[in-house]
């Protein structure tokens, strides 16, 4: 079997304080911090350390879609779109996947309203 990590605890609380329990992403605001979780910029896996320097603060939905790889999380976190808007994309694509979204559609309920509108 693999070594054992041993995990450091206690910086919870420290960097939901030095990020002012905001979500560094979407800027979500959450006094209590339950909504609130703590990501390992360079996770656990690649080498990353339990140490504040490695740690953000990020919401549940933006925490959800943050991607392992270091490149990948700095391109993540610079970008505009926040954890909802991701999450409705993705669920937008898994539809789409399967069929159920299509361009197709789309235009066909985009041109069904403006005919409703019309009729008005």
């Amino acid at each position: 079997m693999g070594e054992e990590v041993k995990r450091k605890f206690g910086f919870r609380k420290v960097c939901l304080n030095r990020d002012n329990y905001t979500c560094q992403k979407c800027k979500f605001e959450d006094s209590s911090g339950k909504k609130l979780e703590i990501h390992h910029v360079l996770p656990l896996i690649f080498d990353g350390c339990d140490d504040i320097k490695n740690m953000i603060t990020l919401c549940f939905n933006c925490h959800r879609h943050a991607p392992n790889e270091p490149e990948k999380f700095k391109e993540y976190m610079d970008s505009e779109l926040d954890g909802l808007t991701t999450s409705l994309l993705f669920v937008y694509k898994k539809l789409q996947d399967k069929g159920v979204i299509t361009d197709t559609n789309y235009y066909k309920l985009k041109n069904s309203l403006k005919e409703n509108d019309q009729n008005i």
